[in-house]
């Protein structure tokens, strides 16, 4: 692990050197004298390479007026953005040299600081940039897009050309892209006349970052282990066995919160056995009462019904009453 001052003087030296021609000037984007490359990959994302050589048909370039284009001359390529419906914002490029930009695309331009804009209702707008969680790069419109993390920054070619293609070796070196970064008096470059007198290929200090005993112990205690901790070196006889303890310690721990484990399953199994018992004798319980709820029903229906039957019988007799009497008379 490198110095992370060290590291970071390092980009800001190199994205200082990233240089972009001025507004009126037609030109390449050049790193330290270096050409930075560029393409879109398969999810529109501006991808750049540094290796030292130029190519006129990748060279990350601007015209006079100020857009970006990939390629040089005759066979540069404007780049420009497209926002689905869904509010993603995507990099292209025209599919020929010399193509007009699509209808539904917003060329995009370099202003005086590198910084990548489009225009949007006579507004020059930032484009904004920033990792989402699962690792993909995502694309905004200042002052347009929705839902803009506040982790968001602008889009700059310096920045983005440094972030991309810094690299730094196990051993301490350090490239952009395929080139060397260069150390000396005057800071750091990709040229020895940059960087100063005496300049050479960086080499950084390199330092193994070790978690302090304490804090492993504290780790090893929020596991559930002791205040003693076995430490981290097996070279000694000493130490092999203090960590074989350790692993025992640690075996047994394991075992103990297995079998805690397993008394809290038979717990909630028994739990879950009473309840389904209670479900079952609530059920039966309602159903006896809805059995005798429709024979109390039915007797009471029964009774009535023997009731109205009896008193139209009644009804039936004397209304012949009246009859029988005028046969005995006549």
């Amino acid at each position: 692990m490198a110095d992370t001052t060290e590291e970071a003087d390092a980009k800001t030296d190199l994205e200082n050197l990233v240089a972009v021609p001025a507004l009126g000037t037609a030109g390449a984007v050049l790193v330290d004298g270096s050409s930075v490359h560029g393409s879109i990959d398969a999810d529109g994302n501006l991808v750049y390479t540094v290796d030292g050589t130029a190519d006129a048909t990748s060279d990350i370039a601007v015209t006079d007026t100020g857009q970006l284009n990939i390629g040089t001359g005759a066979t540069a390529k404007a780049v420009y953005t497209t926002v689905d419906t869904d509010g993603t914002v995507s990099f292209k490029t025209v599919a020929n040299a010399g193509d007009p930009i699509p209808e539904a695309g917003t060329a995009v331009e370099v202003d005086a600081d590198g910084n990548y804009t489009v225009n949007v209702g006579g507004e020059d707008k930032k484009i904004l940039t920033s990792e989402a969680a699962d690792g993909t790069t995502k694309y905004y419109i200042e002052d347009v897009s929705e839902d803009v993390p506040d982790s968001a920054a602008v889009m700059n070619v310096g920045g983005d050309v440094v972030e991309q293609n810094f690299t730094l070796a196990d051993d301490g070196s350090a490239t952009l892209g395929t080139v060397a970064i260069q150390e000396g008096g005057s800071g750091y470059a990709l040229t020895a006349a940059t960087a100063g007198a005496g300049a050479a290929a960086v080499s950084f200090d390199m330092t193994v970052a070790s978690i302090p005993d304490d804090e492993l112990a504290d780790f090893r205690k929020e596991l559930g282990g002791t205040e003693e901790y076995a430490g981290s070196s097996i070279a000694t006889q000493a130490g092999a066995q203090a960590a074989l303890d350790a692993i025992q310690d640690a075996i047994e721990m394991k075992d103990k919160n297995r079998a805690n484990l397993g008394a809290y399953e038979n717990r909630l199994s028994a739990t879950i056995s009473n309840l389904e018992i209670q479900a079952e004798n609530l059920g039966a319980a309602e159903s006896r009462i809805s059995d005798v709820d429709v024979a109390t029903e039915m007797t009471e229906y029964t009774l009535r019904q023997t009731i109205s039957s009896a008193a139209t019988s009644m009804l039936a007799q004397a209304n012949s009453l009246p009859e029988t009497a005028l046969k005995l008379i006549g």
